[in-house]
């Protein structure tokens, strides 16, 4: 598929935001540069504003697609008291705002900023999530390098299989709307990166 896809660079190499067609990663345009760490982004149901919880600040608000500029629109921290939100995802079929910690779900509040446990995955290390167009919620662990299905309602996750891949760090997934296909970036370290589908 054609259809663009966008992806920010945390500060490893080049703090680039940058769009790219989804058949051809390496084909990047440099949209802009944000120095912050963006642990989970994702479009509203209309596919037109793009989110993102800034793991910099603790704050969420959207991203530019002109210039990549980030604009808060509120404070949320990470809830249950952890040290970071890793995943950020949006119902397209409802439009409630979702996070994920390394061990918990919660809703979010994009006009207040509070944060809602549902409940633990598990004993697991869900570093990102993803919901597709019917609104079942997905997640990669890595902690045993696997993708799980999830329950909005309860948090309980569901594995599903192996990646093959020994991901570490920042992750990030999502699906495209138009077909279904769940894209992911696998960092596995000392600057490796796989991107692909699941």
């Amino acid at each position: 598929p054609t259809d663009l896809g966008y992806a920010q660079d945390v500060g490893y190499v080049s703090d680039n935001f940058v769009s790219f067609p989804l058949n051809n990663f390496s084909g990047q345009t440099v949209i802009g540069t944000n120095a912050n760490a963006f642990y989970g982004m994702d479009f509203d149901p209309a596919g037109e504003v793009l989110w993102a919880l800034n793991d910099t600040t603790d704050q969420l608000g959207t991203i530019n697609l002109t210039n990549g500029n980030f604009t808060s629109v509120v404070a949320c921290p990470p809830g249950g008291g952890a040290s970071n939100w890793t995943g950020f995802a949006i119902d397209p079929v409802t439009g409630i705002f979702y996070a994920s910690t390394a061990t918990e779900l919660y809703t979010i509040n994009p006009t207040t900023g509070s944060a809602t446990l549902i409940g633990p995955f598990g004993s697991l290390l869900m570093i990102a999530i993803a919901i597709n167009m019917n609104g079942q919620m997905y997640g990669h662990d890595i902690g045993n390098d696997s993708i799980y299905s999830i329950n909005k309602t309860t948090g309980s996750a569901t594995l599903i299989g192996l990646t093959g891949y020994n991901a570490n760090y920042a992750q990030g997934m999502d699906f495209d709307n138009a077909d279904g296909t769940l894209y992911i970036f696998l960092y596995i370290g000392s600057g490796a990166n796989v991107f692909g589908t699941v």
